[in-house]
């Protein structure tokens, strides 16, 4: 949905009667405007609202603990960090789920050597992250690039390719670096393609797959909410990439992730 800008409303010679319309509809959308936002808003308090009591009370529990064994202390650890992730995610998706989508990137830019960050997005979103098979070049130079978003992105195509990838031959991740600098500053585009060997998506489906809670086949349990590939895409764009979808059925599904960084000639952190 498009939000009308009260300076794209019609200025030619309209009659009286249509321009009270127009401002009349200006008035609803801005109302519905106002709500949606400040129901996001409500929605994300009400979401980081008990993870704070969580980390809370976990600290009190650690606290009271002071014999812990290294065991005790790295779940403690594993829980804070679970938790964190969350308040991450919900964060990131209340902005996603805005109908302003500011044209301003958002989101701290990070350095990364990309075959290992694969690795921590396979292992962080996947329950068996040693069926994903990693076949990035791990040759590729260090780049810079938006994170959090693209682990989002990235961590929902290889869950989905985990789920619905087939038994036979295991979903895997590519990527390559391609074309010049035409800028001057190292930025290329950075191809990323996440494949598997599944049923595959029919043709009339493609377009759908991108809308949220829509879900190929509602009574596959496997299927979720239907909010994997809408997270992806609204994430792609905020960092000024493309996600395209090649499918077929009986064959396979991949996704190809093409998202901007910048190059970098020493090495990541």
């Amino acid at each position: 949905m498009k939000v009308i800008n009260k300076e794209e409303m019609p200025q030619s010679s309209t009659s009286p009667e249509l321009e009270e319309k127009l401002k009349t509809l200006q008035k609803k959308i801005d109302n519905y405007q106002f709500r949606f936002d400040s129901a996001l808003s409500v929605v994300g308090s009400e979401f980081i609202r008990p993870l704070t009591s969580i980390k809370g009370y976990a600290g009190l529990l650690e606290s009271g603990f002071p014999e812990m064994g290294s065991k005790e202390k790295r779940y403690f650890s594993k829980i804070e960090e679970a938790v964190n992730d969350i308040e991450s995610l919900v964060e990131i998706y209340i902005r996603m789920l805005s109908v302003k989508k500011s044209a301003q990137l958002v989101g701290e830019m990070k350095k990364v050597r990309f075959c290992d960050f694969v690795d921590q997005v396979i292992g962080r979103y996947c329950e068996n992250p040693e069926k994903i098979v990693n076949e990035v070049d791990r040759n590729i130079p260090p780049v810079t690039l938006r994170k959090k978003y693209l682990e989002v992105a990235l961590g929902n195509l290889v869950s989905n390719a985990e789920k619905f990838g087939g038994n036979s031959t295991p979903p895997g991740v590519t990527a390559a670096l391609s074309g010049d600098d035409k800028t001057g500053n190292n930025e290329k585009i950075l191809i990323i393609n996440v494949y598997d060997y599944g049923a595959g998506i029919p043709r009339d489906m493609k377009e759908k797959v991108f809308l949220p809670f829509y879900r190929v086949d509602p009574s596959d349990s496997k299927c979720g909410l239907g909010l994997g590939l809408s997270m992806a895409a609204d994430a792609v764009s905020f960092i000024n990439g493309k996600i395209d979808l090649q499918s077929v059925p009986g064959v396979g599904t991949t996704l190809v992730l093409s998202v901007p960084v910048v190059v970098q000639d020493t090495p990541a952190d």
